[in-house]
């Protein structure tokens, strides 16, 4: 989609200085309003370890969460691979038809040549872009949006090792595409690839893929973003996260902005080749993601421990399967804790190290533990970390704990063993469901957009536990504000014993 056919705009593109060309509001735009919306980008590829899981041309995914929180709608449901090639896969009939006749056709020979190989990611996103410039799927100002992004081919070519991986992978996208293009034309196009492509998340954040559209890679990073991506399937929006004055530039956030100053920098240097000069680097190493709790021993120290910490976390990230990642992730949480004296609970690793706990807790059946981490993420993090009660990574996180809650309220009816250690706290769930269910449900059309497929998920869900709590007398839900009160206290108590 070309900057001048988004219909609607509340954006323009201008010079952003060193940055290149930048989004900025044309008019005052307000909390949780759509920005930006491409029905689909140029190219979108399934990431390699997802093509099983993943529609390659709606994006649903098979959810592996026993309680599916992640919100899919494909519960039970098995893909299906394509037949030709063997590596891509679709949720039905009407997708693998559509996806065929815009794009996979040109595709499917090659797949099927080295299959059982797959060609890398970022590779397959290259081929797709040269194989529908060539069968003349694109119009030329599609094609010259895309030659207008920097490639940062000097960039890699200094990086040293990365360029080793660029030369042959842009070797092999040359060879089996058949393009005319010469392979440094190639080398230019991986290069924009690498460095202008979004992560195709699912509305609950997993990453399934990447994408590139030369509208959506024309907004500019700041550590201090006022815009979030967010996808429905193929199609990927951006939704404001508070007021944004006309002429104010319209940003959104390349890496995980909730890091120290140092990771923040290295990595925008390391992948994207800038500095970033936003308001909160600026003001150096000193802002709450760059704080040690104890000023008494030496920075260099406790920066030592931090990248121990987050190197620990790479590792459990690293893990086969959950139960490896719960024992590595132990250790890691037993490591941050003999150094509680230099971390809150908002600062990073622990929120990231918390957040992959939860997950694995949850699959691994450890309910009290996915619980209590659940709870301090709701309580004791979230709030500092992404304010907006609408931001989508924290209402994603409130709706996973909706549903982790209503699987216990489940088990407990049920006497279940594995939730014994939360009798004696007599938990009204009833009351914890509605009222999380509530906090969802009055954010979703802000964090997501109101027609949004997640939005329709939380709505449909939102319904079935008032019908079935109610069996048809409203005045079941009349809850006072005490009565949650009280409830939240027990949570609170949760977090605490079983959250640390």
């Amino acid at each position: 989609m070309s900057l001048d056919e988004q219909n609607d705009c509340v954006f323009y593109s201008a010079s952003a200085g060193d940055a290149g060309i930048g989004l900025f509001a044309a008019e005052p735009i307000s909390p949780g309003q759509e920005v930006l919306s491409i029905r689909r980008p140029l190219i979108e590829v399934v990431e390699t370890s997802r093509l099983k899981d993943t529609c390659s041309n709606c994006f649903a995914w098979v959810p592996k969460s026993p309680i599916n929180s992640r919100g899919s709608r494909l519960e039970g449901v098995k893909l299906k691979q394509c037949t030709g090639c063997r590596t891509v896969a679709y949720c039905g009939k009407a997708c693998q038809t559509e996806s065929w006749k815009t794009r996979h056709k040109y595709e499917c020979k090659l797949f099927a040549k080295v299959f059982p190989n797959i060609f890398p990611t970022a590779l397959r996103a290259v081929l797709q872009l040269l194989l529908l410039r060539e069968k003349g799927a694109w119009s030329e100002t599609e094609w010259q949006s895309v030659l207008r992004l920097q490639d940062h081919v000097d960039d890699f070519r200094r990086a040293g090792k990365s360029w080793q991986s660029i030369a042959l992978m842009s070797k092999g996208a040359h060879v089996y595409s058949g393009t005319s293009l010469r392979e440094d034309h190639v080398q230019a196009l991986l290069g924009r690839v690498l460095t202008n492509s979004l992560t195709l998340v699912t509305p609950t954040y997993d990453p399934v893929g990447i994408c590139l559209d030369p509208l959506a890679a024309s907004s500019n990073h700041s550590c201090e973003y006022n815009t979030v991506v967010t996808f429905d399937g193929p199609q990927v929006s951006m939704r404001s996260l508070r007021d944004i004055p006309k002429d104010e530039e319209i940003t959104i956030s390349y890496i995980d902005c909730t890091n120290s100053i140092s990771i923040r920098q290295s990595e925008l240097s390391k992948r994207y080749f800038f500095t970033c000069n936003c308001p909160k680097c600026t003001s150096g190493p000193t802002q709450r993601e760059d704080v040690f709790l104890n000023t008494e021993i030496s920075r260099s120290e406790a920066e030592a421990a931090e990248a121990e910490g987050f190197s620990l976390l790479e590792d459990a990230n690293q893990s086969a399967d959950h139960l490896t990642a719960f024992n590595k992730l132990e250790y890691a949480m037993q490591f941050m804790r003999k150094r509680s004296h230099l971390w809150s609970f908002d600062r990073q690793p622990w929120p990231s190290m918390r957040q992959r706990m939860s997950v694995s807790c949850i699959s691994l059946g450890k309910w009290d533990l996915a619980l209590g981490h659940s709870l301090r993420t709701y309580f004791d993090v979230d709030p500092i970390l992404f304010p907006p009660p609408f931001h989508p990574v924290r209402l994603v996180h409130k709706w996973t704990l909706t549903m982790l809650v209503l699987h216990i309220s489940q088990l407990s009816a049920e006497k279940d063993p594995s939730v014994e250690r939360l009798q004696d706290l007599d938990l009204n769930y009833g009351k914890i469901i509605w009222g999380l269910m509530i906090e969802v449900e009055n954010n979703v059309d802000l964090s997501h957009g109101p027609k949004s497929t997640f939005a329709g998920i939380v709505k449909e869900k939102f319904e079935e536990i008032r019908t079935d709590m109610t069996r048809k007398d409203n005045a079941k839900l009349h809850f006072s504000r005490d009565d949650l009160d009280a409830e939240w206290k027990k949570l609170r108590e949760v977090a605490s014993q079983l959250g640390t």
